[in-house]
C-alpha cells in the first residue's frame, strides 16, 4: 500500500512504481490517495484480503444497475455461484482476471435504502465479487458511500 502525497501524483504515479520492487505485481498495490482532502479526517482503509478463509453459503441480493440505467435482479450464493452464471444476470461494470485465474467482478448496484425525495447527496452502491480460478465465487462484499 503507497500513501502519496500530492507530488507524487503530480509526476505520475507509474514512473515512481517502476523504481519499486511492486512494478512486477501492479494488481496488488492500492494506492490511497490520502492527499485528496475530499477525504475526511476520520476515513478508515479497511483490506478484505483475497486469500483469508470463504464464507460459503454467504447469499447476495441487488438490482444491478446497466449502462442504460435500468435495473437486473442479481443473485448470488458463495460456494456455488458462478462467475459466468453472474455474467449471465447482469454484465460488471468492471472485471479482472489475475495471473493465477481468480477473477474480480465489479457491479454498480441500486443502495438498500431508497434516498428522501428533497434529498440532494448522491447515493452509489457497489457489489464486488471474487471468483476462484475455476470460477466459481468464494467472497462477495457490498459498499455503500455518499457522493
Amino acid at each position: 500500500m503507497y500513501c502519496g502525497a500530492p507530488a507524487l501524483f503530480k509526476r505520475g504515479l507509474q514512473k515512481y512504481l517502476s523504481y519499486n520492487d511492486c512494478q512486477a505485481l501492479p494488481e496488488l498495490t492500492f494506492v490511497a490517495p490520502l492527499h485528496d482532502t475530499s477525504w475526511p479526517d476520520d476515513t478508515l482503509v479497511r483490506f478484505d484480503y483475497m486469500d483469508d478463509p470463504d464464507r460459503a453459503g454467504e447469499p447476495a441480493e441487488a438490482q444491478a444497475v446497466d449502462r442504460d440505467g435500468g435495473a437486473k435482479p442479481l443473485h448470488v450464493v458463495t460456494g456455488s455461484t458462478t462467475a459466468e452464471d453472474l455474467r449471465g444476470q447482469a454484465e460488471p461494470a468492471l472485471s479482472f482476471t489475475f495471473a493465477d485465474g481468480r477473477q474480480v467482478l465489479r457491479y454498480q448496484v441500486k443502495p438498500a435504502a431508497a434516498p428522501a425525495p428533497a434529498d440532494t447527496v448522491k447515493h452509489l452502491a457497489e457489489l464486488v465479487v471474487l471468483a476462484d480460478a475455476k470460477g466459481l465465487v468464494r467472497k462477495v462484499r457490498r459498499y455503500e458511500w455518499d457522493e
